[in-house]
């Protein structure tokens, strides 16, 4: 067996028994080669909405490769190994030991021994492998891309393979040190980065899976912008000991380096929280806001009051029947109203309008 992801040609004689999977571009079998069909993996991944969770489904296809409990299962392709490298990550993925050949078909000689097919192959455990699910924002940063098949519901990982080998490690939750928070309805965005700047997440979280994804979290700077709830999130995130600052709206979208999404705004955000002359909104507690609430509620009332008056002077204006301005003067003019002689039409919407300006 090697720990290498990439073996040699020169280095398959020296490995014991193999098993290749060869990954075609094209209908092509070459004789003494497990052909894969990744491209009708590819198609049922798409249609059927499959992902790596149908761990009964992953078992039905590898289980039709053939493949040798007792030897390495080497993946090959036409030698842009571009193939061979979205097999190996299925195979690493469910913790099955695979290696991709450097070269491809191209640099093969002769073929060595096939290991005799196994009766039955290892139990499939996902998530166990070499390799990890990560988003395609976080593999961008680091590889070059391709299309992938479609993720399993409610698993954001990559729609895209990578062009090279990489054994991915998920990165620490102890790393994280900032994170600019996209606050949202339902769906929020997050952007941590660690303490050189280098991006570790970039996803989505459900509104109900929010504070279960910062418990999990050791205490980190969270920035958010003071729009609505965020006073409430800051709250909520501080219980858990993390340090929330609050940025206006304003102050971040000089940060937001193009397009106006979710995901731009979380990385505005996560680099302004980080600014050592960022002004910042103080977080208001409960009794605070409450105070506030009762502030803009006779508000509200005052601005609603004005324009039921306004409304009733200018109908009844078109009548005849006008009073001195003041809303002390307004008790007069719906007495008024309602001893003139009124169309019935003008006498239903009156009593409404007159009827909400009491309640008021």
């Amino acid at each position: 067996m090697t720990a290498s992801p990439i073996v040699n040609p020169a280095d398959l004689t020296n490995l014991g028994p193999l098993r290749l999977l060869y990954v075609p571009t094209a209908e092509e079998r070459p004789a003494g080669m497990v052909v894969v069909p990744i491209r009708d993996w590819i198609a049922t991944a798409r249609q059927s909405g499959t992902g790596f969770d149908d761990v009964a489904y992953w078992h039905e296809q590898i289980a039709e490769l053939d493949l040798a409990q007792d030897a390495l299962t080497v993946v090959l392709d036409n030698g842009s190994m571009t193939e061979a490298a979205r097999v190996w990550f299925i195979m690493q993925y469910f913790g099955l030991t695979a290696a991709v050949l450097n070269g491809g078909l191209p640099e093969m000689g002769t073929l060595p021994a096939q290991a005799m097919p196994s009766t039955t192959i290892p139990n499939l455990r996902p998530g166990v492998g070499a390799v990890r699910l990560i988003g395609r924002h976080d593999l961008k940063s680091a590889l070059p891309l391709m299309e992938w098949m479609a993720p399993a519901p409610g698993i954001e990982m990559c729609h895209i393979g990578c062009c090279h080998i990489y054994q991915w490690r998920e990165p620490s939750i102890k790393e994280i040190a900032t994170i600019g928070l996209d606050l949202a309805k339902n769906v929020f965005q997050v952007h941590a980065v660690d303490a050189k700047g280098i991006v570790l997440v970039r996803r989505q979280v459900r509104r109900a899976q929010v504070l279960l994804f910062f418990s999990r979290l050791q205490p980190c700077l969270v920035g958010m912008e003071a729009c609505a709830g965020a006073h409430y999130w800051s709250r909520e995130l501080a219980k858990l000991g993390h340090e929330v600052r609050l940025i206006p709206p304003s102050y971040v979208k000089p940060f937001v380096k193009r397009g106006k999404t979710d995901a731009a705004d979380a990385e505005a955000i996560c680099e302004a929280v980080t600014r050592p002359n960022m002004r910042f909104v103080p977080v208001k507690t409960e009794r605070q806001q409450a105070v506030l609430m009762q502030h803009r509620t006779r508000d509200f009332l005052v601005r609603q009051l004005t324009q039921l008056s306004n409304a009733i002077r200018a109908h009844l204006g078109e009548f005849g029947i006008v009073v001195p301005k003041g809303v002390h003067n307004m008790g007069r003019l719906i007495a008024e109203a309602e001893t003139a002689d009124l169309p019935p039409e003008a006498r239903m919407p009156l009593d409404l309008l007159a009827g909400q300006f009491r309640d008021t």
